[in-house]
């Protein structure tokens, strides 16, 4: 990712405590950190790691989190792979590579309350570096239940921030909820429901997620459709005007109904 005004040092300083690199070390070769790969894991380690082993009321400065996230940014768009930052660790730890850092970026990490948009943009930054797939069913990080759609683990979980970048990313809600062995299709007197309905439907269940998360949501989902039908105009049924409605007031049905099997 390239920014106008990087907010990294030139060179690698301590700031507040945390290691912070200079731009050399993660646009550039060599540096005082030759191994980027290793970098990228020391850095994300200090994000999420350190959280959890400080004082959850003391996060830790904007500036220092603002910093971090730069220079993860800036690795993620190399595609480096994310080693855990303790050795010891790599050594008996049963995940691949990666796969530490997804569990701690989509699960309810300690980042959420004081800098929910680092995690959006952190989720959106590795999605679109190919780090793992919105769509994915079974996660890397242990799924609540088999083949569950990751977006719909991480609204479980009340991981918002993950949420808005899973569906800025493409995440598919009309495969949400889930449809278990027992129950494959949604009750419907005569027809099934459609999708934007049940999702909907999934949403006003949840006993973790409030109105506002509610509603975010749903903006978001529809704000994605509309801007889809623009875009082709041919795939989707003629979408509410954006002064139309009001959050409050969506609509439960925004598409026609689709049978079984069609």
């Amino acid at each position: 990712m390239s920014h106008l005004s990087s907010c990294l040092p030139s060179r690698a300083q301590r700031v507040d405590g945390f290691h912070i690199p200079g731009l050399q070390d993660v646009l550039g070769e060599g540096g005082q950190w030759p191994d980027k790969a290793e970098l990228h894991g020391q850095l994300f380690g200090a994000l999420f790691l350190a959280l959890k082993q400080g004082d959850p009321d003391s996060p830790p400065p904007a500036r220092v989190v603002a910093m971090l996230t730069e220079a993860l940014e800036h690795l993620a768009a190399r595609k480096l792979l994310i080693p855990h930052p303790n050795p010891g660790a790599r050594a008996y730890t049963k995940l691949p590579v990666n796969e530490w850092a997804l569990e701690a970026l989509f699960s309810e990490n300690d980042l959420l309350d004081s800098y929910p948009d680092t995690v959006t943009r952190l989720v959106l930054a590795y999605g679109r570096s190919g780090y793992f797939n919105p769509n994915a069913t079974i996660s890397p990080f242990g799924p609540m239940e088999p083949e569950m759609p990751l977006l719909e683990q991480v609204i479980r979980m009340g991981n918002l921030p993950a949420a808005e970048a899973l569906i800025e990313l493409g995440a598919d809600v009309e495969r949400i909820p889930r449809k278990t062995r027992h129950d494959p299709l949604p009750r419907c007197d005569a027809e099934v429901m459609d999708p934007w309905d049940e999702f909907i439907q999934f949403l006003s269940e949840l006993v973790n997620l409030d109105v506002a998360g509610q509603n975010k949501i749903k903006g978001m989902v529809l704000e994605r459709r509309m801007r889809d039908q623009i875009t082709h105009p041919d795939l989707a049924p003629a979408a509410v005007a954006a002064g139309d409605f009001t959050l409050a007031d969506l609509p439960i049905s925004s598409a026609p109904r689709r049978r079984a099997g069609i």
